[in-house]
């Protein structure tokens, strides 16, 4: 009695592979890969912070994932195989920002869109994400007065929340924007981005916040020292 599985069902050698069709699936996607890397740079640029651990994943993930959804179309019984072997596939970390899962999601539509070979699709995304990127900063200098600002880093077990922070920096006449908040061992640290501020008025947002919370953690970061005037 044959077995459930048959050596013959199993070789994936006898199938007929357009391997012309996979190189140029794998260049792409590799390019792609590499576009969407630098398009990470270009939309946080230096004023948020940057995972650049993930920058360099998306270049090795596209192509790769491209390769998984290429051998997918090709057999049924494969396909099925490597979606339950990708069930155990976790993050060891988490992801900390929305926008950084985001980048994730592009580098899969992008794997799909080119084992699928729909060029107009990808050089359509491709343009439109470019462009989003390159208006969101042109945007952010002109509301950030030209592009000078700081980064301002804090960690404390005692601060209310970022709601709290904005609230002091506006009574310092200040505009800020919360990047990232994050929490561990019950301490929480915040990253804004602090608009056009001044030496002096840096240490009085140090005077007022060490006020609340003396063990606090604050430092002010200048990108290109770019000291607002």
């Amino acid at each position: 009695m044959q077995g459930l599985f048959s050596i013959e069902q199993l070789e994936i050698g006898s199938m007929d592979f357009d391997y012309q069709s996979f190189l140029l699936i794998f260049v792409l996607a590799s390019f792609i890969g590499y576009l969407l890397s630098r398009f990470y740079f270009l939309y946080f640029r230096e004023n948020e912070p940057q995972d650049v651990s993930l920058a360099r994943s998306l270049v090795i993930i596209t192509p790769a994932l491209a390769t998984l959804f290429w051998l997918i179309q090709h057999q049924l019984s494969l396909s099925l195989g490597l979606l339950g072997s990708l069930a155990v596939i976790r993050f060891r970390s988490p992801v900390k920002r929305a926008e950084d899962i985001a980048f994730i999601l592009l580098a899969i539509t992008f794997s799909i869109i080119m084992s699928l070979q729909a060029w107009f699709i990808a050089a359509t995304l491709t343009i439109a994400i470019f462009a989003f990127a390159y208006l969101r900063n042109i945007v952010s200098v002109k509301t950030t007065n030209k592009g000078k600002f700081a980064i301002l880093t804090i960690n404390s077990a005692k601060l209310e929340g970022a709601d709290s922070i904005a609230k002091l920096m506006k009574e310092k006449d200040l505009r800020s924007e919360c990047v990232s908040v994050r929490a561990y061992d019950g301490i929480i640290s915040y990253v804004f981005n602090v608009t056009a501020i001044r030496l002096e008025q840096q240490d009085q947002v140090i005077q007022q916040i060490s006020a609340i919370d003396p063990a606090s953690q604050i430092n002010f970061y200048y990108p290109n020292e770019r000291v607002g005037a």
